[in-house]
Parts: C-alpha cells; structure tokens; sequence
C-alpha cells in the first residue's frame, strides 16, 4: 500500500522514503490530507485502483492522480471522488473490450455518453423505488 501525507507545501511518503516516486504496482494508496486550512484536514483517504480491469488503462489512471497529487492542482477529496466515479469508465470499457485509451474513437465516446444516461436513469429509478418502499409501504 502506497501511504502519502499531502497538504500545502507538503508530498512526502510514510515510511521513509522522501521521493514521489510512486509505487505504481500497488493498488491501493492511503492519502492523509495535511493542509491545516482544508475541512479535511488529517482526513485519510484511500484510494483503490484495484476494480480497474484493464491494465494499460490502470497504470495511465494511477499517473494521472499521482501527478494531480504532486502537482497540487486538485484537493485530495476532488481526486477521491473523480476516482469514484471513473468506475463508470472502466465498467463501459469492460463491457466493450476497451483494453487501452488507444482503443477509443468517437463511436465509443458517443457510446459512453449515451451509456452514463442509462445509468443516471437506472439510478433514479432505484432511488424512487427505496423511497417508495421506505416511506409509502412502510
């Protein structure tokens, strides 16, 4: 388990080694949010890689957030929920054999659009049907 301290100013791993050179092996990373004037602050995040299926498509993920975290363009819930949601990425891509970004064209890009719709919908259907049975059959 990769285990990081971020905040203001600070990007040092625990565990005594002092580079960012992540360990881009493990999949899951412990993130400790460090910058005092955060409303997160010492708040520990954890991020797993490990539902993502496809390879190519991991390691590009695992840089892109280790070079947000480094470059400190983004707050380290924001990464944590974007990481959340690219499960809806690698979900469509399992289902239409996208092993590798490469593998993307329009036609795909059009597709995922029109499958996150799907989604929203089927989300909002099971939200009203726990409500129904919550409060109306209750």
């Amino acid at each position: 388990m990769v285990r990081v301290l971020v905040g203001t100013g600070i990007r040092a791993y625990l565990g005594g080694n002092d580079s960012m050179d992540f360990d881009y092996k493990e999949d899951i990373w412990e993130i400790q949010e460090m910058d005092e004037k955060s409303q997160y602050y010492k708040k520990t995040f954890r991020l797993h890689f490990d539902y993502i299926e496809q390879p190519r498509i991991k390691e590009v993920y695992k840089k892109y957030i280790s070079s947000m975290l480094q470059s400190q363009k983004n707050t380290t819930s924001k990464l944590y929920t974007d990481l959340q949601n690219f499960r809806y990425f690698t979900r469509f891509a399992t289902e239409n054999g996208i092993e590798d970004l490469c593998d993307l064209d329009n036609n795909m890009a059009e597709g995922f659009v029109a499958y996150l719709k799907s989604a929203q919908k089927r989300m909002v259907d099971l939200l009203a049907i726990n409500i129904r049975k919550r409060y109306w059959m209750a």
